[in-house]
């Protein structure tokens, strides 16, 4: 289960800096502009799927059609 937790809180920190670095990145493109709210939309994109990743698990899943 620690690993789990280890794995997710890497993710989120890639995902983070990556998201972080491209913003950086696109201040030497002249038609794009740096966004803070690009960053944080990458990183609640990221704690999303690494919210799933933790939970899913712990969920039993269910045929609807049987």
């Amino acid at each position: 289960e620690h690993t789990r937790w280890r794995r997710a809180v890497i993710a989120i920190a890639a995902a983070s800096t990556f998201g972080f670095a491209i913003e950086l990145l696109q201040l030497g493109i002249p038609e794009r502009v740096f966004d803070p709210i690009d960053i944080v939309s990458n990183v609640v994109g990221a704690a999303t799927v690494i919210g799933w990743y933790l939970i899913e698990p712990h969920l039993e899943f269910v045929s609807l059609w049987e």
